[in-house]
């Protein structure tokens, strides 16, 4: 293997000449360097001059048997800004005065190019930003790229160093094909493939090595509240530093909901869950009554909203959708009706990823008021101590009135006995009775008159 570094390499040069009888002494010792073979370095790091017996002029020093050099050792660096290749070589040529040379050289990859990150969306249009978190009501699929030498990347690192949290509304991990995610101490899924699928890796050669491109797609097709991290170490120990999100709408935090949110609403004992297909007006209560609500989302949180009407018929949805006069009732959805009233309460809940659901209450009366009653006997001009006297049967008028405003129940029921001295003496008559348990609202009875 091709020794890998992420620096400047430095390399001991040991040079002997064999010492016995016969050796001749090191003349040169040099050496280059190239990079993708091409010569970045070069240098001469020992010549021996010296001149022959025959040849040697006045002035000139021949050299003695004990002065010719046998051994030479020296460290060179070979520098990484001139050759950040995987493709480096160093030679080093050593001469002797006999005139043989000998080449040895030694091969290095160099690597001082961090790599780069890019992460990009393809849906970067959030209904709602909570806290550096985007809610999505669809799903969102994100293309990492790692930008690396191709010899020096690793999929299965790549892989390893996208971390990713996937959880649910109350903080516990997701659950896909009928099991939980398995987490680990920092609560990073495991195994992200049981949320993707393969992580796939493909790559794309660029205009130079260190220009390579890694991508990876993966889509998020679960609802859940993701938290997402991405970090990368090549084989030279080059580390990113940070990831490119220019432009790219809450790339670390993001929620998938595409779930309705549901919802109940209560008026004293009575729930229901639902929008309901129309009105009936069956419920009645002759003292105050407590209204709340309460809704549920697997994933995101929810905002309720309240709309109390008088109204007597059942709202459409496109009807609800043009309502402007919502009522937040979020941080404190409880409410009581103490006066007189009629009415109807509509919820609009709506998660933060915009999922909302319509649901209403059926008609109902807070009714304190007791309904008149008029008794007219008939007309005589006898009377004892100011009561009329009669000396034959007596007619009366029944005249009940409950009366006809916002919040009348209705008449329920009308009923007379006759007592004669405190004893019974005609037994009751129910004159009228509702046993409407469904009515419409105008099916309540509001005035009654009977002789």
């Amino acid at each position: 293997d091709v020794p890998l570094y992420n620096g400047d390499v430095g390399v001991r040069i040991d040079v002997i000449e064999k010492k016995d009888e016969s050796y001749s002494g090191i003349k040169e010792v040099k050496y280059w360097v190239t990079c993708d073979d091409v010569i970045t370095q070069e240098k001469v790091l020992y010549s021996f001059d010296y001149v022959m017996d025959e040849y040697v002029e006045e002035g000139q020093v021949v050299p003695t048997y004990s002065e010719l050099l046998h051994e030479f050792n020296e460290v060179v660096t070979i520098e990484a800004a001139k050759n950040n290749s995987c493709n480096v070589v160093l030679y080093v040529s050593v001469t002797d005065n006999a005139g043989n040379e000998d080449i040895k050289s030694v091969k290095v990859d160099i690597d001082v190019t961090d790599p780069t990150i890019e992460v990009e969306y393809n849906n970067n249009s959030p209904y709602k930003v909570v806290g550096n978190r985007g809610y999505y009501p669809a799903n969102r699929t994100a293309t990492i790229s790692i930008v690396e030498r191709t010899g020096h990347f690793e999929v299965a690192k790549a892989t390893a160093g996208i971390k990713i949290k996937a959880v649910d509304a109350y903080g516990e991990p997701i659950v896909v094909d009928g099991a939980k995610l398995e987490v680990d101490s920092k609560g990073d899924l495991v195994d992200i493939t049981k949320l993707f699928g393969t992580v796939e890796w493909n790559t794309v050669e660029g205009a130079t090595p260190d220009e390579a491109i890694h991508a990876a797609v993966l889509s998020y097709y679960y609802d859940a509240n993701y938290t997402f991290a991405i970090s990368y170490i090549d084989r030279a120990s080059n580390g990113n530093e940070g990831v490119n999100t220019n432009g790219q709408q809450t790339p670390y935090k993001f929620t998938i909901d595409k779930v309705d949110p549901t919802a109940t609403i209560t008026v004293a004992s009575q729930t229901w869950s639902n929008l309901l297909d129309f009105l009936t007006f069956g419920l009645f209560s002759k003292e105050s009554v407590k209204v709340s609500a309460t809704s549920n989302d697997v994933t995101s949180p929810q905002i309720i909203e309240c709309y109390k009407t008088n109204k007597t018929t059942i709202l459409s949805v496109d009807e609800l959708k043009a309502i402007n006069t919502w009522n937040d009732i979020t941080a404190d959805p409880e409410f009581e009706i103490s006066e007189d009233n009629r009415f109807v309460v509509y919820l609009k809940v709506t998660d933060y990823a915009g999922n909302h659901v319509y649901l209403n209450s059926d008609g109902y009366v807070v009714d304190k008021t007791d309904a008149s009653i008029t008794l007219t006997p008939d007309a005589t001009d006898l009377t004892h101590n100011n009561i009329p006297l009669y000396n034959s049967d007596v007619n009366v008028l029944i005249n009940v009135v409950e009366k006809k405003e916002e919040a009348y129940s209705g008449i329920k029921e009308v009923k007379y006995w006759v007592t004669c001295d405190g004893n019974v003496s005609q037994p009751e008559v129910i004159l009228y009775s509702f046993n409407n348990a469904t009515p419409k609202y105008e099916d309540l009875l509001h005035e009654f008159t009977k002789t």
